[in-house]
């Protein structure tokens, strides 16, 4: 990705959990390059979904940031998805 060239997607430091619960995501990075894909891998269990669902807006983070083209993510926002993330 050049230095001009902005991320689809940029979460950053991301930390959720489920209700009073031990997090599910701790301290987690990620940087998606427009035009690419971008694979997310892991165990069963290892937060991959919960990880997806805050990308989309449907969670919002306990802690960290997300920006889908620059622009911060709003969450929760269940009835209106962001579409520039597939």
């Amino acid at each position: 990705m050049s230095a001009e060239e902005r991320p689809a997607l940029e979460a950053s430091d991301l930390w959720f959990s489920y209700g009073a619960g031990c997090p599910v995501l701790r301290g987690v990075s990620l940087v998606a390059a427009p035009g690419r894909i971008t694979m997310v891998l892991g165990t069963s269990g290892s937060g991959k979904t919960t990880l997806l669902k805050l990308c989309k807006g449907l969670l919002a983070p306990s802690r960290g940031a997300l920006c889908v083209l620059g622009t911060p993510v709003a969450a929760p926002r269940r009835g209106r998805l962001d579409p520039r993330v597939a």
